[in-house]
């Protein structure tokens, strides 16, 4: 289901708001092609209300901030990393903060040969506080005893190997909130080149903490019900302004 984007009318006095800064992100690449995945930015100045929004080349995508890391988790769009190449990711707070001056470069890399491929993920979802360990069973081909798998770009070493099938656990802080998370192999190759898989994603809950996969900005008309504005570019008008995702009208 696609959704929509409303702007949302913002009165009172203007907050001092500081500049954000970015210093690391993670993952920092994946491979063409891949399905939606989360980036879990680090950085400075990070502010959750009103919230700060991550920028992919100077477009904004939707972002949570996680109250406990003061970390803002964006989700990139399948439609993002198409082709090989570079993507830049910064920040951006309400005025008079505005968007950090450092980009952080996302490397989109081939596919490579010797690359394993992933056809199934066993279970393909869980629900929200799920307590670990869950068995999760990587389906595919390609897969050998080089063979690590990367939940949301960190590495897991698998319980169990065969030329098809690589298995781990996920543990109670994996499933802990609503959204995505992107999981791939890494092989690695004679001369100690790594190949990396295509990511596919694990739904976790209804996936919509994730951004999806389509979305419009039209005009507001009233206030999102049950969602908190973020921040974000209206790309009709390049005006700055208060956004909420909400189901489109039918």
């Amino acid at each position: 289901m696609g959704v929509a984007l409303f702007l949302v009318n913002c009165g009172g006095g203007t907050p001092t708001i500081p500049t954000p800064s970015v210093s690391s992100i993670l993952p920092d690449s994946i491979v063409a092609g891949s399905a939606n995945f989360v980036v879990n930015v680090t950085g400075q100045n990070f502010v959750a209300q009103p919230q700060s929004v991550v920028l992919w080349n100077g477009s904004p995508r939707a972002t949570v901030f996680n109250q406990l890391t003061s970390q803002l988790a964006v989700t990139i769009l399948a439609s993002d990393v198409t082709n090989t190449g570079v993507g830049l990711i910064s920040v951006m707070n309400a005025a008079p903060g505005g968007t950090s001056q450092n980009a952080v470069s996302f490397s989109i890399a081939p596919l490579l040969p010797g690359a394993a491929t992933i056809t199934s993920l066993s279970p393909p979802s869980a629900n929200p506080g799920t307590k670990g360990p869950v068995l999760l069973t990587v389906g595919g081909a390609g897969f050998n005893a080089t063979s690590i798998i990367r939940w949301n770009g960190t590495f897991r070493q698998p319980i169990s190997i065969t030329s098809t099938a690589l298995t781990t656990n996920l543990s109670t802080e994996d499933l802990a909130a609503a959204g995505i998370a992107s999981v791939s192999v890494d092989n690695t190759l004679p001369g100690g080149l790594v190949a990396s898989s295509v990511s596919v994603d694990f739904t976790i809950g209804s996936g919509m903490a994730a951004a999806p996969e389509e979305g419009v900005v039209i005009p507001f008309r009233q206030p999102a019900k049950g969602r908190r504005p973020v921040l974000g570019i209206n790309p009709d008008t390049n005006l700055v302004g208060f956004y909420a995702l909400v189901s489109p009208a039918p």
